[in-house]
């Protein structure tokens, strides 16, 4: 589906089985340590000195680019919306080249996607939250592009009906999905070439066009790490 606007390893803490777990809880259970990774691997960027904001916006645009773009090809998900645009704003607002997206050679059967997609909503949450460390006058709509009310519940329950076949290899998939997401934004922390960010400006002066404005065709039909 295009953009529009689990099972566990261990059993439950509590001994529930794990069907009665959420497809989130699951998800969010057995994808934990390669959620840290991810955020380490971040940890470095200081999103207060303009620069560093750069290249943390880089680094997101080369993952979220190529997830983006993936998901949009994948069958069975329900409506979501995109934020390579914003990220593409924010950018070009700084007058730092948008970088490439990163390979992201994952097939995304309807299990993978769903588990690709639980990451970026997610990763939504972590960014509202970053978005307060950005200094006023900086271009943050990426960051600031948080989930409308309720959005986040409605996702949960549309990902338990996603999920809920009762085929365990339906729930792994989902999780290898979303395993590979968070491999791809770790992959991105430790790039984009600091000399993509030095062929522009990171301050603001001298902004660009607007890229969401040549980027909208292919567009249409996440801590500081990805969620």
């Amino acid at each position: 589906m295009a953009p529009s606007r689990g099972r566990v390893l261990a059993a439950p803490p509590d001994g529930r089985p794990e069907s009665a777990l959420s497809a989130a809880t699951a998800l969010r259970t057995r994808t934990a340590p390669h959620h840290r990774a991810t955020e380490t691997a971040y940890s470095g960027y200081d999103l207060t000195e303009p620069r560093s904001y750069a290249l943390f916006l880089s680094a997101h645009a080369r993952a979220i680019t190529a997830a983006e773009r993936a998901l949009a090809a994948s069958p069975g998900l329900p409506p979501w919306r995109a934020r390579t645009p914003f990220l593409h704003d924010d950018l070009g607002a700084l007058n730092v080249p948008v970088p490439s997206p990163l390979p992201f050679s994952v097939v995304l059967d309807t299990g993978r996607a769903w588990g690709v997609l639980y990451v970026l909503e997610g990763s939504r949450i972590g960014s509202a939250m970053l978005s307060r460390q950005v200094p006023q006058g900086r271009p943050r709509s990426y960051l600031a592009a948080s989930h409308d009310p309720g959005e986040w519940r409605e996702f949960r329950a549309r990902l338990d009906v996603g999920l809920a076949t009762g085929e365990e290899p339906l729930l792994d998939r989902a999780v290898g999905g979303a395993i590979a997401c968070f491999a791809l934004f770790a992959a991105a922390a430790r790039g984009p070439d600091p000399a993509e960010i030095g062929a522009g400006r990171a301050d603001g002066a001298g902004a660009r066009r607007p890229a969401a404005e040549a980027t909208a065709a292919s567009q249409r039909p996440g801590g500081r790490g990805a969620a």
